[in-house]
């Protein structure tokens, strides 16, 4: 066998990768997340 672990189901990683996928396509890309929280801040600073 050549290649070692690489990407098999009888360890978790293959887990981590599907819940990492599925939550991105529910939660929102990090653009998203990352343009929310910069509008946020702007709409926090703007009132301070």
């Amino acid at each position: 066998m050549h290649g070692g672990i690489g990407f098999t189901w009888a360890v978790d990683c293959h887990l981590h990768y599907r819940r990492s996928r599925q939550l991105s396509l529910v939660a929102g890309a990090p653009r998203t997340w990352k343009d929310r929280l910069v509008s946020h801040l702007e709409r926090r600073n703007a009132a301070a």
